[in-house]
């Protein structure tokens, strides 16, 4: 199954990164006039961040009913098993108006926050901008990265005017790993270049005539519905929508698809193709399956392919094997969607100067970074893919002086789920470093 919408479904001070992204209605922030409040309120917050009270003793109730208690303790576990024990936190920046912000110190890093309290001096809104390594460096990063159980593959490239991406830092960058929902930049791709070349419009309007399974929203959606390629293409890149991928992948063809990844990148090793589409994907994990799964899994490129002709019809979510997944790595391995970092950077600089604005403006819809690292650049275009035993994080970034990079981390593990958390972390670290002087 693919929980690929990064920004929704990881812990929430990993990803968005937030505990509560607006205030409760009625709530105020704390005047700079009146500072003492909030610095009280940082100092009780490194006390429940450390253990030693409960967030009841800080949170106001309102935070607390739309942030679970046992989501604040779990974010002060895994920072604090990230980066050390809690040093100290103090204001930055304090606003009037709406949320300060402020650094919590820990042993071996720090984290950048936005924060308020209410007239009672409790928090009601709480976001982590960021997360950083106390004097970071890209040798650091490459040994975290390299200490990681499993597999990785990563790079950092910096992107020609011709599209071409030359690395500077990275490791295993040419292994094709599994890479979850990160293929579907190569729909994007695809679907881009037919409407640059006048054979489909961004206007286009497609009946929805098929289903797959989350993530994303259109699987409830009335079947035969109409939806625009524009909206598609939207959703499944900013909240990775299988049903929107799914339906732009037989609008487009499969065949016209595979055919942009093998000329511009995002798909690569012995076995990226055929592509599959979601419910293909999901379907064949189901072990009950029989001989369409067993010739997938056996089979050459050419078998491969034949094996999702044998019986179309059991591609569909009823045949999806949930009990597969649970929380473990399910044929990663042999059942994904693969590309090296090298392949991934290569698709992302076509992006920056190949692709239309259109296509641009939806990577850029979701961000997928931290706001304190995002922030820092002047565009930043995302797609990420996730699975049990995989995590893909990529990033096409342009500074202000207008020059790109691209930033792809892949992690596998077909022993064990992969920590969300920590890949975040390094890839945050890695978007930071290369804006580093």
């Amino acid at each position: 199954m693919l929980r690929v919408a990064l920004v929704t479904s990881l812990a929430l001070f990993a990803s968005a990164p937030a505990l509560a992204q607006t205030a409760p209605q009625g709530a105020t922030a704390q005047p700079a006039s009146d500072a003492q409040p909030l610095d009280r309120a940082l100092d009780r917050l490194t006390t429940v961040l450390a253990g030693r009270a409960t967030p009841d003793t800080v949170f106001s109730p309102e935070f607390l009913a739309a942030v679970p208690v046992a989501q604040v303790v779990g974010l002060g576990m895994e920072l604090i098993r990230q980066n050390g024990d809690v040093v100290n936190a103090a204001v930055t920046e304090r606003n009037a108006t709406g949320p300060s912000t402020a650094v919590i110190r820990f042993e071996r890093g720090q984290a950048q926050i936005s924060v308020s309290v209410n007239t009672q001096g409790a928090i009601n809104f709480l976001r982590i901008d960021d997360v950083g390594v106390a004097n970071d460096s890209m040798t650091q990063l490459t040994a975290d990265i390299a200490a990681l159980p499993g597999v990785t593959g990563w790079g950092l490239y910096r992107i020609a005017a011709d599209g071409t991406a030359t690395q500077y830092a990275g490791a295993g960058d040419a292994a094709s790993l599994a890479i979850g929902s990160t293929f579907k930049l190569a729909i994007l791709g695809a679907l881009d270049a037919e409407i640059r070349a006048g054979r489909m419009r961004w206007t286009d309007v497609i009946a929805l005539d098929r289903r797959s399974v989350p993530s994303g929203q259109l699987q409830n959606w009335p079947l035969n519905a109409p939806i625009t390629l524009h909206s598609a293409a939207a959703l499944m890149i900013s909240i990775s929508d299988n049903t929107a991928t799914d339906l732009l992948l037989h609008h487009v063809g499969r065949e016209r698809v595979e055919a942009f990844a093998r000329a511009h990148g995002g798909l690569s090793g012995e076995r990226a193709f055929p592509l599959l589409s979601t419910i293909e994907g999901t379907v064949l994990k189901n072990p009950a399956l029989g001989a369409v799964r067993e010739r997938w899994l056996t089979g050459n490129e050419a078998e491969r392919r034949a094996a999702l002709t044998m019986d179309p019809a059991i591609f569909r979510p009823a045949n999806v094997d949930y009990t597969a997944f649970a929380g473990r790595p399910a044929d990663i391995e042999r059942i994904e969607w693969f590309a090296s970092a090298d392949s991934i950077a290569q698709l992302l600089g076509w992006f920056a100067i190949s692709a239309s604005d259109d296509a641009r403006a939806i990577l850029a819809i979701n961000p997928g970074l931290p706001p304190g690292v995002a922030g820092r650049w002047a565009y930043v275009g995302f797609k990420g893919g996730s699975e049990p035993g995989v995590l893909s994080l990529n990033a096409v970034l342009r500074g202000s002086d207008g020059a790109w990079q691209v930033m792809s981390m892949t992690w596998n593990n077909s022993a064990a789920p992969v920590d969300e958390a920590i890949m975040i972390t390094m890839a945050s670290r890695a978007a930071t470093l290369m804006r580093a002087p």
